[in-house]
This record gives structure tokens, C-alpha cells and sequence, in this order.
């Protein structure tokens, strides 16, 4: 087991509840709240406790945040917490071009400290996950803080308790599909298990039980741009998901389907709020025409193993229209939203099967929740009592605009030289039927 060397924090809505405070940092840069401003403030809970804790144990604490010097001094004081960081970096410090989602504060910070690679950073906002994505190091959101939804995925989300609980195995600080990806083996977890609550729209955070709609147990680093294209290749998971890419008859391991199987045997009681309580229908978002039913043969295998035998099983809910095309070649949400809604259909004769009913979707990858939100409006028309959906991964996508092939205007991706391991830019319509061998330097 190693070892955490250092947690770095964000401040706004991470450490301190500055909501009230939002209007003031934004127009008025480079000056101190009044005290009147941050008596409108609060610490959160266990703040003291737990950045104690953490010090007790003789890991290094850090501070990195998009605010200036003066405003992040005046709230570190007012709280009484500024004594705990051996660093603190501020927009003075960095400047806009070191402004968050640049790691460059990040990367001070760990140089101050003098520590290696096993640090978290913790932080409420996409800007956050991103800076510690593009400094190597492991980004984390804090169930303690705010509860609005973020736009990118970290790689846990934890609460004071299990913060401490894990600062001695850096390793186990991740969400439960990337353990056993590592690992190419299921064992049931002894403490807990990691998974990331998500909207139909793919945001995730530490929503209300009654606000999930779907679930990430793990996360998947896309090939859009050069830098989730090296977390890709250091990721066991994203290489595993990726072969599915690579060969027409790729087979989900089985300890994927033990995975999926503890989900489906322990999610319903957490949900429902009853330790009796069990899914009614099971289905899977289906493979498109000529495509390989990895998914459905999925769901085959799962049956066989489940507690629940009363469930119906249907691998077939779902069809996609013979022109369907791959959403990964196409752009934005609108995008995909439009496909979805003309492709994706809902087989008329299972109608019977859907009103008052527990369903869960099975999904191997959610981008931006299109196929999800789709199914779920087709089920929505026949009154089903919840819908949930779970996937192995949830897409850690980083990139400002979308690289197009040039030849088909479908969108390109980082792809590897099998022989050399060197990377290219390569079209996503390669894995296609009316295949595009179109490719660029990567520089």
C-alpha cells in the first residue's frame, strides 16, 4: 500500500461556503470582503477535524485556488484555517495564464511541498478535476461541500470519514469498475464500494438520493485530445473498454459481469430505501445492425448469476434503426440528441412490461447521457415507477473544440501506432462500416 503524500485543496465552496461572496469575487478583483461579506460565510462542517486528521498523519497540506491573494487571505483568516497549509497558491501567484484549469498552481504547490505523484486535489468544479488531470495527480470532489452538479467526472468522490479512512492506500482511492480493471479480478469490497452519482445529461456530484438518475462505476479516458489520450494509456480500464474498438467479436470479461451482478443485487435497497427491494426489469442499451451484441450477451450472462430470478431480462427493449450511426463520430449533444431521438426505438409487443415497474439500464460507456436520456423518454410514455441506468464508465473528455476529419467531417480522436506505441491523430470513422482511414501528426 502507498501512501498519501500531500491533499491539496480548493477554497470557494470546497473549504468555505463563499456562495454569498460570488458577486463580490467577480466584480471586484484583487480586493478583501468586508467583515460584514464574510460573516455571511461558513466553514463546513468537520473542516477543522478533518484537516487535523490529515496533518496528524503526517501528510503535507496545500491550497490552490482561482481567487486573488487578498480575498483568499481575508476568508483563510476569518475561519481560522490558513495555519494548516504549508502552501498556498493564488491567482497572484500564477497569473491568468495560470488560472484553473491550468495545473501550474497545482504543480507550485507540489513543488513547495516536495512530494511525488500520490497526491489528491480536492475541489467542487470541472475547473478543479481538469487542473489535476493535466498535472497528473488524482482529483477528487468532496461529498461534504456543495451539491450542484459538475460537468467532468473525478476519479472519487468522498466524504470527511472516508478521506482519512483513506490516506494510507492511495491506490484504493478510486471507483469500484477501475479496482477491478486493475486488478482483472471481481472481489466483493470489504468497506465500501466507490461509484459516481449522475443526471441523464452526464453531470455527476453528490446529488440527493432521490435526484440519481444513473451511475458511473468507473470512469473512461476518450482519445479526443493528447492529454486523456496518455491517461488512456496509463488507465486499465479505458484499455479494457477500448477493445471492444479493436475486434468485432470482443467478449465483456467475466468479472465485469460479477461486478454488475453485486450492483444489481445491492443498488435496490440503497435506492428504494428497503433492504427487500429489487429491480423488476433489466435491459441494455442495444449494439447497432451488424454490430457486435456485446451488451445483450452481457445481460445473458448476468441473468444467470443474480439473486433476483423474479426479474425480467429482456435484451431486446431497445433497437436502433438499420442507418444508425455511431455517436462517437458525431459532436456536441445536439448532435447526439438528434440521432438518438430518430434511431433508438422501443419494441411495442414489452409495452405490457413497463408501467409500474423498477428498471435498470445497462450502458458500457455514457459521454454525454444521449442514448440514456433517449431510452428513458421512450420508457417514461408507458409509466414506469423509476428508471435508473449503470455504467462501467462515465467519459473523462478535456478538450475547447472538436477536431474534425477533413474527408467525412466526423470527429477525430488520439490513436496509437500498434508497432511503435507512437500516436496520431486518426478518424473515429476507422471502426466503421464505411470505414475512413484518414489520419494527421499529432503535432
Amino acid at each position: 500500500m502507498s501512501k498519501v503524500e500531500a491533499v491539496i485543496f480548493d477554497l470557494d465552496n470546497t473549504l468555505v461556503n463563499t456562495s454569498a461572496l460570488n458577486d463580490f469575487r467577480n466584480n471586484t478583483p484583487g480586493q478583501a470582503p468586508s467583515q460584514e461579506l464574510l460573516e455571511k460565510t461558513k466553514l463546513y462542517p468537520q473542516i477543522n477535524t478533518m484537516l487535523q486528521a490529515i496533518l496528524a498523519k503526517g501528510i503535507k497540506l496545500g491550497l490552490v485556488t482561482n481567487s486573488t491573494r487578498n480575498y483568499a487571505n481575508a476568508v483563510l483568516q476569518f475561519h481560522d484555517i490558513e495555519r494548516y497549509f504549508d502552501s498556498i497558491i493564488t491567482y497572484n501567484d500564477v497569473g491568468p495564464d495560470g488560472h484553473k484549469p491550468s495545473p501550474i498552481g497545482i504543480q507550485k504547490t507540489i513543488q513547495q511541498l516536495r512530494v511525488g505523484s500520490n497526491v489528491l486535489y480536492i475541489g467542487d468544479d470541472a475547473v478543479d478535476f481538469n487542473a489535476a488531470y493535466a498535472a497528473h495527480i488524482k482529483p477528487v470532489a468532496p461529498s461534504w461541500a456543495s451539491n450542484l452538479p459538475i460537468k467532468q467526472i473525478p476519479a472519487a468522490m468522498l466524504s470527511s470519514t472516508y478521506l482519512i479512512d483513506e490516506l494510507d492506500n492511495y491506490e484504493n482511492i478510486k471507483l469500484l469498475a477501475e479496482s477491478v480493471a486493475r486488478n482483472a479480478a471481481f472481489t466483493p469490497p470489504v468497506k465500501r464500494f466507490y461509484f459516481m452519482p449522475m443526471l441523464l445529461n452526464g453531470d455527476v456530484g453528490a446529488l440527493k438520493k432521490e435526484k440519481i438518475e444513473a451511475v458511473a462505476l468507473g470512469r473512461y479516458f476518450s482519445q479526443g485530445d493528447p492529454l486523456t489520450a496518455f491517461l488512456h494509456n496509463k488507465h486499465a480500464l479505458s484499455q479494457e473498454i477500448y477493445k471492444k474498438e479493436l475486434s468485432p467479436t470482443y467478449v465483456i470479461p467475466e468479472y465485469f459481469v460479477d461486478l454488475m451482478v453485486f450492483y444489481i443485487n445491492k443498488a435496490p435497497s440503497y435506492f428504494y430505501n428497503d433492504q427487500s427491494a429489487k429491480f423488476d426489469l433489466i435491459t441494455v442499451i442495444p449494439s447497432k445492425k451488424g454490430k457486435n451484441p456485446r451488451l445483450e450477451n452481457l445481460l445473458n450472462r448476468i441473468a444467470k448469476k443474480v439473486d433476483n430470478k423474479s426479474a425480467l431480462f429482456i435484451n431486446d427493449l431497445f433497437y436502433f434503426e438499420d442507418d444508425a450511426v455511431s455517436l462517437k463520430t458525431l459532436g456536441g449533444m445536439t448532435a447526439r440528441d438528434n440521432q438518438i431521438k430518430d434511431k433508438l426505438k422501443f419494441k411495442s409487443k414489452y409495452a405490457e412490461h413497463i408501467e409500474g415497474k423498477r428498471i435498470l439500464i445497462i450502458d458500457d460507456v455514457v459521454t454525454t447521457g444521449a442514448t440514456l436520456r433517449g431510452a428513458y423518454n421512450l420508457l417514461n410514455e408507458f409509466n414506469p415507477q423509476r428508471i435508473f441506468s449503470v455504467c462501467f464508465a462515465k467519459t473523462v473528455s478535456i478538450k475547447s473544440v472538436d477536431k474534425i476529419c477533413p474527408m467525412c467531417e466526423r470527429r477525430m480522436r488520439v490513436r496509437k501506432n500498434r508497432k511503435d506505441g507512437s500516436q496520431f491523430w486518426g478518424c473515429s470513422g476507422f471502426f466503421e462500416t464505411d470505414k475512413c482511414t484518414y489520419t494527421e501528426d499529432i503535432e
